[in-house]
């Protein structure tokens, strides 16, 4: 179900998501290998242009440029990554980690700050990473796990 909800916000480009379809490598209960899914949370269009072209071959990518985006793709799709930006209006960043963590507690998170002064909200766990932009995105990477003999051969110097 969630490949043919995938397919139709691709077709429609449904609430300002883009939703990348690509073979895959992660393995689901059916013995199938699957890639793994990284959401991309960031109002920015440039910034997750960036994410998505260094990244789009080690997983499938979805982009919200909005928390409500976001809330309905973690609740259609199996996301096992998450990059999402703090700059979202009214802690939505905060809202958006959390529903993720309920909907899989094993995301790997990783949280883009634009002032690393901790503010009022709620602190989340420590094991989510944290850049400060402007961010490396080998760094990025490294946050994910993204081993960097994959990305050596997807950007060979």
């Amino acid at each position: 179900m969630a490949r043919e909800v995938l397919e139709w916000l691709t077709k429609y480009r449904f609430a300002g998501v883009r939703a990348m379809i690509q073979p895959t490598e992660r393995r689901t209960g059916d013995g199938v290998p699957h890639r793994q899914t990284l959401l991309i949370v960031e109002p920015d269009r440039l910034t997750r242009w960036s994410v998505q072209q260094y990244l789009n071959d080690c997983f499938d990518i979805l982009e919200a440029d909005c928390a409500v985006t976001a809330h309905t793709l973690l609740d259609t799709a199996i996301v096992d990554a998450l990059v999402v930006a703090d700059d979202l209006p009214e802690h939505a960043a905060d809202d958006v980690e959390q529903h993720a963590r309920r909907c899989n507690p094993g995301i790997k998170t990783v949280r883009i700050v634009t002032d690393t002064v901790d503010d009022e909200g709620p602190r989340l766990p420590n094991i989510t990473r944290r850049l400060e932009k402007p961010f490396k995105l080998s760094a990025l990477a490294d946050s994910l796990g993204v081993p960097e003999r994959v990305r050596a051969a997807r950007n060979p110097r």
